[in-house]
């Protein structure tokens, strides 16, 4: 019997945490390809374990087990007319003004009842095991561990397993046999216990610890607890999540923070204790630290400084976690207590998704879980501290008000100390010429004041204070705030506005979206990645002659940097995702380039494939895909079923460019792969360097790919010494929207 259940709580998860990645992956072409979309599917599928959680919590307090069977087993029948899974459409096109509504209504009409089944599995499989008199059923936790060992299998198995192999129609149907599998399971289960001891449920726990007793009810103050340890690596798990897809969006690093939080649970759930919950709490404030000081100082995200977050994400998870097994109720309160874990977690997550963007204008909420987790630990220090006899107690208890208020305004003092010397750094940093960002920055003005605050470690509160002031002093950097313009957020990132010496600059995330001079007789002039003596300069300026292109069509608006080129006569599309980059490229307080170098350009809001869809066919002479998600390029702007629409919005002597420069993706055997696949002459800039004068100036070394129907089509360029033809012999199959395998495409070494 034990096995039985353990395999099929190990299905159920698994399923459960396969089809994330999926869908991910099929619903993202929809909505632009933007980390945004992955970090509000976590939020949705968190409210729909908190939906599951809720529906079996009542069905299990107020129904008899055999109505409980007939009544689950109708729900996971009930789903089967949705499978195969696929992407309900229409929802964006509907409204582009509202993507966090639009990619909720979609998860929810596409996945939502089958996800919601499973998610009920896990607690009221667990409940029926209660029921099966066996001789572990007074202590069923341990299931919850073989639950989350099937939700990691499944998250580790799509990246490296399933999605290099299988194509996403083919996934789809796989997981409706899975699916209709568990049913089968489940009945055998519900059968089991139904012939058992299916109308007795055991009480008493068999040879493990239970820290609230058989006779004690879980009080509010001990339900608050579980749902604040509960949120806060919630909320993390987020912040993490949504700070290292900004600049990676490879289905790998969607799922390594979701695996390494459920991890965390099968670690605390299990029977035996692998990882020391004191080690864990001792690892804290050093896994803490380090990451709030890169998030802080600005540092520029790379493969070799993930593991820090990822490593705060593990350690902050499994203190909370550990806490929370510790703290777990005797099995009549099974379900209430999973209620409310998957409470906390909708809470955290929705805290990061809804509230943090209203009320941030930058990723606060990273730095805030951070210091929260500092303060979850010392919640669970004092927990954890042996009681002591009458006399002692009371002694204790009288002077426990004074010493607390005294430590408090200690660390009060001692913390604002540290933060007024990290804004001191600082302004020395500045002095010193440190970039801002630069490693050396993030060492000389958090390296001192980290030290100090982690000799004191020990005192969690201490710890969280100073952590907090460092952060908000880095926040108020007079030298950061001085330059920034703008900073301003919406569901598809943090934008800010920042003036660098006689140059204006649009950055998502770590990444430069357009510059502009501040001079008035350069407004027009192009920089960044388009000035005029690189790769970008030399395509517009071989569109003349008979090569002449009059209707531009660009994917990504940024700062509008591209209309520089923009002529008398010619017609400027662009296509932009979100209204938010459009105000900003409007708003001549910001940037000029729409309004003074191009006013004839309109702006289409919406996902490019669905915007230039709608368009006539030929309209365009020139498609070029600038779209970028930070350093992320969408990846359905670069599949087959794309290119095949571009060709058919473009004239007979069209050119398609593609703007492919990235710190961490190698995309040019992709783009070399579609050409040949459409039968295209492709040409790749062979890269300038740019000297430390002209990058002070504003310039951007960058990397482009042009493709053509013939090479006429493109004049001067053929013979261009920055231009050479792309090689298209490169193994393997066109990316499409089907199949393709961003992680075979990570620049490892840089």
């Amino acid at each position: 019997m034990y096995l039985l259940f353990a395999f099929t709580l190990f299905l159920s998860a698994s399923l459960l945490f396969v089809v994330q990645p999926m869908f991910g992956k099929m619903v993202l072409p929809t909505f632009g390809g933007s980390s945004a979309v992955w970090v509000t599917a976590l939020a949705f599928f968190q409210l729909m374990l908190l939906a599951g959680y809720v529906y079996i919590h009542f069905t299990t307090t107020f129904l008899e087990f055999k109505k409980q069977v007939l009544l689950h087993l109708a729900v996971l029948i009930s789903a089967i007319w949705l499978l195969p899974i696929e992407v309900s459409s229409g929802w964006m096109a509907a409204a582009p003004e509202r993507p966090l509504a639009s990619v909720t209504i979609t998860l929810f009409s596409s996945i939502g009842l089958p996800f919601f089944a499973l998610s009920a599995s896990a607690p009221l499989l667990q409940r029926w095991f209660a029921r099966s008199g066996h001789p572990d059923a007074g202590d069923p936790y341990f299931l919850y561990a073989a639950s989350n060992f099937g939700s990691l299998g499944g998250l580790l198995a799509y990246p490296v397993l399933i999605e290099p192999v299988l194509r996403l129609k083919t996934q789809s149907y796989l997981w409706s046999i899975g699916y209709s599998a568990l049913i089968l399971l489940a009945g055998v289960c519900a059968l089991r216990v139904w012939r058992g001891a299916g109308n007795t449920v055991v009480t008493e726990a068999r040879g493990m610890h239970i820290s609230v007793s058989d006779r004690e009810k879980p009080g509010w103050l001990l339900r608050l607890r579980w749902l604040g340890l509960a949120a806060i690596p919630s909320s993390l798990l987020v912040s993490v999540t949504a700070y290292v897809t900004t600049d990676f969006a490879v289905p790998l690093f969607w799922v390594t923070p979701l695996a390494i939080y459920l991890s965390t649970f099968i670690l605390v759930f299990s029977q035996r204790r692998i990882v020391p919950h004191k080690l864990m709490r001792s690892s804290l404030p050093f896994a803490v630290a380090i990451p709030l000081a890169l998030v802080s100082g600005h540092a520029q995200l790379s493969l070799e400084l993930i593991i820090f977050p990822l490593l705060a994400l593990f350690i902050v998870s499994m203190v909370c976690h550990g806490e929370l097994a510790a703290s777990r109720p005797e099995v009549r309160y099974l379900t209430e207590f999973y209620l409310w874990l998957s409470l906390g977690g909708a809470v955290g997550g929705l805290f990061n998704i809804i509230v943090a963007p209203l009320i941030f204008a930058s990723a606060v909420e990273y730095h805030l879980g951070l210091v929260l987790a500092c303060l979850a630990a010392a919640a669970g220090a004092r927990e954890s501290k042996p009681s002591t006899g009458n006399r002692k107690a009371k002694a204790a208890t009288d002077d426990s008000t004074e010493s607390r208020v005294s430590s408090f305004a200690m660390s009060a003092a001692y913390a604002l100390i540290l933060g007024i010397s990290v804004m001191l750094l600082q302004i020395a940093s500045a002095r010193l010429q440190f970039a801002i960002g630069s490693m050396r920055f993030v060492l000389f003005v958090f390296g001192a004041p980290l030290v100090i605050a982690l000799l004191y470690r020990r005192n969690h509160v201490f710890l969280a204070m100073s952590l907090a002031a460092m952060a908000l002093a880095a926040h108020y950097n007079p030298e950061w705030n001085r330059s920034v313009v703008t900073a301003e957020r919406s569901f598809f990132g943090a934008y800010r506005v920042a003036d660098s010496g006689d140059v204006r600059a649009l950055v998502h995330g770590n990444t430069n979206h357009g510059v502009q001079s501040l001079l008035p007789r350069k407004k027009c002039d192009p920089l960044g990645y388009y000035f005029p003596t690189g790769p970008f300069g030399h395509l517009f300026s071989s569109f003349r002659g008979t090569q002449s292109k009059t209707n531009i069509g660009i994917v990504g608006l940024g700062a509008g940097a591209t209309a520089s080129y923009a002529k008398p006569g010619q017609e400027w599309t662009f296509y932009e995702i979100d209204p938010l980059i459009e105000q900003i490229a409007k708003n001549p307080k910001y940037f000029t380039f729409l309004s003074e170098c191009a006013p004839q350009a309109r702006v289409i809001l919406g996902d490019a494939r669905i915007s230039i869809a709608a368009q006539p066919d030929g309209i365009h002479d020139v498609i070029v895909l600038d779209a970028f998600n930070s350093d992320s390029v969408p990846v359905h702007l670069l599949t087959r079923e794309a290119l095949e629409l571009y060709l058919r919005k473009l004239s007979p002597n069209g050119v398609v460019v593609y703007h492919i420069s990235n710190r961490h993706l190698d995309l040019r055997s992709v783009l070399a792969r579609l050409a040949r696949d459409a039968r295209l002459y492709a040409f790749i800039s062979s890269g300038t360097g740019i000297t430390a004068l002209e990058q002070r100036a504003g310039k951007v070394p960058s990397l482009w790919v042009v493709m053509v129907r013939k090479p006429e089509d493109l004049g001067t360029l053929t013979r261009d010494q920055q231009w050479a033809p792309l090689s298209p012999d490169v193994a393997g199959a066109a990316w499409s929207d089907d199949f393709s395998y961003v992680l075979g495409a990570i620049r490892l070494m840089r």
